[in-house]
């Protein structure tokens, strides 16, 4: 009866053949070949991401002049001056999305501060606030409702322990009397007929 016996590897021998054949072990995490070869390439950049790198120039896009004719156009029309905020649920993102090829909603911002406001609020976010303002008073309102009842059952329920002390102390009086009765019975009586 030759029975094998499971063996279980020792994991520091593991992680020593792993890390002869290429294998990195960073911050107790074992990394293959190719992620640590990026690790290392982050690290000599300096941390600079690729689209750093990509951007050395230096120079931000910038919208066309046909593109911030779009964007004034679109604004004219989602835009409420009176008001200073968007109309309906439209915002900067909206406007972006909605003119497109490329449009950022940062430029759509850009031009609204410049040209109609800062508000970028819209009428359902003004709507919302009025709404949560209307709440926030309702539950206050029920806040203070529960304290002034919660106030009334401690009050209750104090005047309830008074009374309950009361009774108690009640009790022992009357078993104190009966007590007393009980001995006088005792004395009174003849000796046999207790």
């Amino acid at each position: 009866m030759n029975r094998r016996r499971e063996v279980s590897p020792i994991e520091g021998q593991v992680n020593t053949k792993l890390v002869r054949q290429g294998w990195a072990i960073v911050k107790g995490r074992l990394l293959c070949p190719g992620c640590d070869a990026r690790r290392r390439a982050f690290a000599e950049d300096g941390g600079k991401s690729k689209v750093e790198k990509a951007g050395k120039t230096g120079v931000l896009r910038a919208p066309s002049r046909e593109m911030l004719r779009e964007i004034n156009q679109m604004l004219d029309v989602v835009y409420n001056v009176d008001a200073g905020r968007y109309r309906g649920a439209e915002t900067d993102v909206t406007v972006a999305e909605a003119i497109g090829n490329g449009c950022l909603f940062g430029w759509v911002a850009e031009e609204r501060r410049r040209a109609f406001g800062d508000s970028g609020e819209n009428d359902e976010m003004q709507v919302t606030k009025v709404d949560l303002g209307a709440l926030a008073k309702r539950v206050e309102a029920a806040l203070a409702d529960r304290r002034a009842r919660q106030c009334e059952i401690e009050k209750a329920a104090a005047a309830i322990r008074q009374e309950g002390e009361a009774l108690a102390q009640l009790f022992g009086e009357v078993q104190r009397a009966m007590g007393k009765l009980d001995t006088l019975a005792k004395s009174v009586l003849p000796r046999g007929a207790k």
